[in-house]
């Protein structure tokens, strides 16, 4: 059976819950949703997890550019944490959790792709410092300052996703959902502007700046072979993590736009939640890219995957024997 959507103009409900479908018995779409919404949602706690370890339990991954990575798989976790939360709410049918935890997921909704975006943002900055400002780079900056810096925007995008955590709130159904004020229109397409502006339009044009004033002086200026080499390996990584995020947040922005200011919107049930889905699946392949793109998370990955004995983080490799250690080789 064909299940169609369509938009409901006059009810007070968010992008989320601004559609109702045709349905007889829990569709056979919310059923396997919910079959990829899991196994979606594990894959990415557990790629995303291992890239905190690993961070975290050797000392040579504690660079400013790995401690911004630190954070974008932690914000990927939570989005994973709320990809639960939803499959859970299709598997009853209802938000199961309480009024507290729906505000609390909302506001998780907003933090994923605040961090996503603005740590792209600051690892695009430290790699311009780096090339056109290398002493201030290399007497200001580092690892600490990164951690100073994390907390901060960590702290920005928790304030900005305040405005959700206020208006969240369980309906008459007991489903989760934002509930705006009157005008609902109004305000419902305020938020989605904020959003579309603040976690996507300005963060991607402006690191888009950065990387093409990072590839002009690249191709320009004579570097160090060896830092050379490890320029290039930055700007390419925030580059395909950039157009990563592009691609999978565009259909999301797009429906929701469409959702505030087309009239009637219909829409299969299947690709509602397919739709739904996509912005998740960044969560996943973010862990899978950063190994192939990082020479030091693809052998500290590789070594710790083939249960090789690599140097512990609270030692300094001073000797190459402690250096040799810590190359990894193939299972």
């Amino acid at each position: 059976m064909d299940y169609t959507t369509e938009m409901i103009p006059d009810d007070n409900i968010s992008f989320e819950e601004s559609f109702y479908f045709n349905e007889t018995d829990v569709s056979r779409e919310q059923s396997l949703s919910f079959i990829y919404y899991i196994f979606v949602s594990v894959f990415g706690l557990i790629a995303n997890t291992l890239i905190l370890y690993v961070i975290l339990r050797f000392r040579k991954m504690w660079t400013p550019t790995n401690i911004y990575v630190f954070s974008l798989a932690l914000g990927d976790i939570f989005h994973m944490l709320c990809l639960l939360l939803f499959a859970s709410e299709i598997a009853s049918t209802y938000w199961p959790l309480g009024q507290f935890m729906c505000r609390l997921f909302w506001t998780l909704i907003a933090l994923a792709p605040f961090t996503n975006v603005y740590f792209l943002t600051i690892m695009s900055i430290d790699i311009f410092i780096q090339q056109y400002f290398p002493e201030f780079l290399k007497n200001r900056l580092g690892p600490k300052v990164a951690v100073v810096i994390s907390i901060i925007v960590w702290i920005v995008c928790v304030l900005l996703g305040i405005p959700l955590f206020i208006f969240a709130d369980l309906n008459e159904t007991y489903n989760c959902q934002s509930i705006w004020p009157e005008p609902f229109a109004f305000w419902n397409l305020t938020f989605i502007s904020y959003r579309l502006a603040l976690d996507f339009v300005f963060p991607v044009l402006l690191i888009c700046i950065f990387l093409i004033l990072m590839g002009v002086r690249f191709r320009n200026h004579e570097a160090t072979k060896s830092s050379s080499r490890a320029i290039k390996e930055n700007i390419i990584l925030i580059s395909v993590l950039t157009l990563v995020y592009f691609v999978f947040w565009v259909p999301t922005h797009v429906l929701e736009m469409m959702s505030a200011t087309v009239g009637d919107l219909e829409i299969n049930e299947g690709s509602y939640y397919i739709i739904s889905l996509i912005p998740y699946l960044k969560s996943c392949v973010y862990p899978v890219l950063y190994g192939f793109l990082s020479k030091n998370f693809e052998e500290t990955l590789n070594a710790v995957l083939c249960c090789k004995n690599v140097q512990d983080s609270s030692s300094q490799p001073n000797n190459s024997s402690k250096k040799q250690e810590e190359k990894s080789s193939p299972c």
